[in-house]
């Protein structure tokens, strides 16, 4: 049913949009991971972005202003 599968997607992306930006809004930063990313082939580049990521978002919050 493949229009069933094309609204209950694009819902949970606007459900998942909602979410992130309630989470900005209390403070909270979040960062999406997929399973695919994790697969052998991909894993060590997407380890390596995330700890840029995570390493970026730290020092961001914790600048001398």
């Amino acid at each position: 049913n493949t229009e069933f599968w094309v609204k209950k997607i694009l819902r949970n992306k606007e459900r998942d949009k909602e979410v992130q930006q309630k989470l900005l809004s209390m403070g909270w930063h979040s960062i999406t991971l997929w399973e695919c990313q994790l697969k052998p082939g991909i894993r060590e580049k997407t380890l390596k972005s995330l700890a840029f990521t995570l390493n970026h978002i730290f020092l961001e919050d914790h600048k001398v202003r």
